[in-house]
C-alpha cells in the first residue's frame, strides 16, 4: 500500500472513529448526569452503561426546548470542533492534485494494461507482465530499441512471425535465422516465398514487372525511381539525384518496350554502360565510352514495330524519346556525371545472381493485397555482408510495397468487403536498409491502409544519422519497447518518455531552547520532482526486462519472452522450413 493510500485510510478512521467515540461519551455522560432515567431508552451495554452514538440526536428531537436539548447542542458543537482538529493533519489529502503537482507518471498496473487493450488474445506479442502475455490488436506501429544480443530477434521478431495471421513481409538479415525458425509453421497457413537474391535457389522478382504496360507506365517508373534512387542523407546532391531518376525512367521505358532487349534492370544497366548494342548483344566499339551512346540507341532501336500502342512517334515511346533528346542536348561532362550517378544505383545488377533473381517474377507485390484465399509470407533474406551493396534492390522492394499499400484505393474496398487482413512488415535491423524517404513520409498513414510495422533498431543514433535529428520514425511508432543500453542519447530519450513523478517524504526538524535543554520536534511533509525512470535505472535494467511505452497507459516494465522458452512456440519453430523457394517451385520442376 502506498503512503498516499495509508494516509487516506487513517483519515477515514479518524473521520468515523472520533465522532463516534465522542458522541458515545456525550450520551453516556448525559445519561449519568440524569441518573439514567428510563425515558432515555435502554443503553447498548448495561454494565458499564454505554449509549449509541445516535442517542444524542434522538434525545434532542424528543426533548427539544428543554435544558437537556440545549446541553446536547453544546456537546455536538464540541464534537464537531474536535473532529475538525483531528482531521487537520490530513488537510493536504486533496485527491491527486497535491500529490502529483510535480508530475503524475507512475508504473502501470495489470488492470490498466487490460483497459488499454494490452492483454489481447491475438495480435502483436510485446512481452509478459506478472505471468500474463502482453500483446495488442491495435494498428499502431511498434518500435523496439535494444542493443545487440539483447533478444530483438528471439523475443519479438520470431514469436510474432510464428503467431501473426495476416500477410507478412520479413527482413531476415541474419543468415536466414528467422526463416529457419518460422517458415515451417508459416507454410501450414501461408504461401511462403523466400527471396534470397544473392543465393542460387530463390523466388524471383523483376521490379519492371510491376510497371503496367499502359498509360500509367511513366508514373509507375517515376515512383520506382523515387523509391530506390535516394541520396545518402536528405538534401544532398539533389540535382544529380533528380537527373538520375529521369534517366532511369528513360532507360526503363526503352527496355520494357524494346523487342530486342529483355525487360530487366540488368538490360537497362547494360544499355547505360555499354551504349548501343548490336543484334547479337555485343556493344558497339565505336560508341563505347561515349555518354551519348545510350540515347542514340534509344532513338534508333524500334520499340513498337506493329504500331499497337499508337504512339505519335511510331516505333518508340514518346516519353523515352523526349528524355533521350534532352540528355543528348546536355553538356558531355554533366551528362557523364549523371550516368555515373545512376550507375552506382545499378551496381547490384552487375552480379549474375542478382540478374537471374530479378529477370522474372514468381511473386509480385500484388500478392500481398487482401482478397487472396491464403495469406502470403515473404522472407527477404540477405546476408549481412551483402546488405550495403544490395540496398538499392531492398529499398525498391520495400518502398514499392509501401507505395502500393497507400496508392491502390481498391485495397480499402476489398478489405471492407471480405474482412481486414492486415499486412505486417517485420523490419529487423531497420537502419541497415539505408535511407528510405518513403517510410519517413508514409509511416503516419500506413496503418490506415492495413499495414503495421515492427521496426527493430539498436539505438536512436543510427536512425538520426539516416533521417536527421528530427527523424519521424520514433514519433510514428506509438508503441515502443526498450531495454538496457549504454548509449546516452537513447537513455535520455527513454527517461524523458517515461515522464516525471512527484515523490513525497516527511521532513523532521528539531529545535533546542538556549541553555535550558528543552527541545521540540516538528514533522512537515515535503515533495519533489524526479524522473519515473532515471538514466541510471534504464541503463541497469535486468537482461530479462524491458520497458513498454504504449498510448493511453503509464509505462510498465515487462518480461522478455524468448520463443525457445515457450513450449508451443518452440514446437512450431522446430518444423522444417519448406525446401521450395516459392509455392509453384514443385510444379516447375
Amino acid at each position: 500500500m502506498s503512503g498516499y493510500d495509508r494516509r487516506a485510510l487513517w483519515a477515514l478512521v479518524v473521520l468515523l472513529g472520533v465522532p463516534a467515540a465522542l458522541l458515545m461519551g456525550l450520551a453516556t455522560h448525559t445519561a449519568a448526569w440524569l441518573s439514567h432515567p428510563p425515558e432515555l431508552g435502554p443503553p447498548l451495554l448495561e454494565s458499564p452503561a454505554l449509549y449509541s452514538p445516535l442517542a444524542p440526536f434522538r434525545w434532542m428531537v424528543r426533548f427539544r426546548g428543554t435544558v437537556l436539548a440545549r446541553r446536547l447542542g453544546l456537546g455536538l458543537l464540541v464534537v464537531v470542533a474536535a473532529t475538525v482538529l483531528a482531521l487537520l493533519p490530513f488537510a493536504r489529502l486533496d485527491g491527486g492534485a497535491a500529490r502529483s503537482v510535480h508530475g503524475s507518471s507512475r508504473h502501470a498496473t495489470l488492470a490498466e494494461l487490460r483497459r488499454a487493450g494490452l492483454l489481447a488474445r491475438r495480435g502483436i506479442l510485446l512481452g509478459a507482465y506478472r505471468g500474463r502475455t502482453v500483446r495488442t490488436e491495435s494498428t499502431e506501429h511498434v518500435l523496439a530499441i535494444l542493443p545487440t544480443r539483447a533478444g530483438k530477434t528471439s523475443c519479438w521478431v520470431i514469436p510474432n512471425v510464428l503467431e501473426l495471421a495476416g500477410n507478412l513481409v520479413v527482413s531476415d538479415l541474419k543468415g536466414a535465422e528467422i526463416f529457419t525458425a518460422s517458415a515451417g509453421a508459416k507454410a501450414r497457413t501461408h504461401d511462403v516465398y523466400r527471396f534470397e537474391p544473392a543465393a542460387g535457389d530463390t523466388a524471383t522478382w523483376n521490379p519492371l514487372d510491376e510497371i503496367p504496360r499502359d498509360d500509367d507506365d511513366v508514373a509507375a517508373l517515376q515512383r520506382q525511381a523515387t523509391d530506390f534512387i535516394v541520396p545518402e542523407r536528405s538534401g544532398t546532391g539533389e540535382h544529380w539525384i533528380r537527373a538520375a531518376r529521369q534517366l532511369h525512367v528513360c532507360l526503363g521505358l526503352h527496355v520494357i518496350y524494346a523487342a530486342q532487349r529483355p525487360a530487366t534492370l540488368a538490360a537497362a544497366r547494360e544499355l547505360l554502360l555499354a551504349g548501343s548494342a548490336a543484334g547479337n548483344g555485343q556493344a558497339d566499339d565505336k560508341l563505347a565510352g561515349d555518354p551519348r551512346a545510350p540515347f542514340t540507341a534509344i532513338l534508333e532501336e524500334p520499340c513498337d514495330p506493329a504500331f499497337s500502342h499508337r504512339w505519335p512517334e511510331a516505333g518508340r515511346h514518346p516519353e523515352a524519346a523526349a528524355l533521350a533528346r534532352r540528355f543528348l542536348a546536355t553538356a558531355p561532362r554533366e551528362l557523364a556525371s549523371i550516368l555515373s550517378t545512376l550507375s552506382t544505383f545499378y551496381e547490384p545488377w552487375g552480379d549474375p545472381r542478382i540478374d537471374r533473381a530479378t529477370s522474372s517474377s514468381t511473386f509480385s507485390l500484388s500478392r500481398l493485397d487482401p482478397g487472396h484465399e491464403r495469406p502470403a509470407a515473404l522472407y527477404l533474406i540477405v546476408p549481412r555482408a551483402d546488405v550495403e551493396r544490395l540496398s538499392p534492390l531492398l529499398r525498391m522492394l520495400y518502398a514499392g510495397l509501401a507505395n502500393r499499400l497507400t496508392r491502390v484505393r481498391r485495397y480499402v474496398d476489398v478489405a471492407a468487403r471480405v474482412g481486414v487482413r492486415r499486412t505486417y512488415l517485420i523490419l529487423d535491423e531497420f537502419p541497415l536498409l539505408g535511407y528510405m524517404p518513403q517510410f519517413a513520409t508514409m509511416i503516419s498513414t500506413l496503418a490506415g491502409y492495413g499495414a503495421t510495422l515492427m521496426i527493430c533498431v539498436q539505438d536512436l543514433a543510427t536512425l538520426r544519422n539516416l533521417y536527421g535529428p528530427h527523424e519521424p520514425i520514433t514519433g510514428g511508432c506509438p508503441i515502443q519497447i526498450a531495454g538496457a543500453t549504454q548509449r546516452p542519447e537513447t537513455l535520455r530519450h527513454l527517461s524523458q518518455l517515461a515522464g516525471e513523478a512527484t515523490v513525497h517524504w516527511q521532513r523532521a526538524t528539531r529545535t533546542t531552547a538556549g541553555g535550558l535543554g528543552r527541545s521540540s520536534r516538528s514533522v512537515s511533509p515535503s515533495e519533489a520532482r524526479r524522473p519515473l525512470l532515471t538514466v541510471g535505472e534504464v541503463r541497469t535494467l535486468p537482461a530479462d526486462k524491458a520497458v513498454l511505452f504504449a498510448p493511453g497507459v503509464h509505462p510498465v516494465v515487462i518480461d522478455k519472452r524468448p520463443y525457445f522458452r515457450d513450449r508451443r512456440l518452440r514446437a512450431l519453430a522446430r518444423l522444417a522450413p519448406p525446401a521450395a523457394a516459392h509455392p509453384g517451385a514443385a510444379e516447375e520442376r
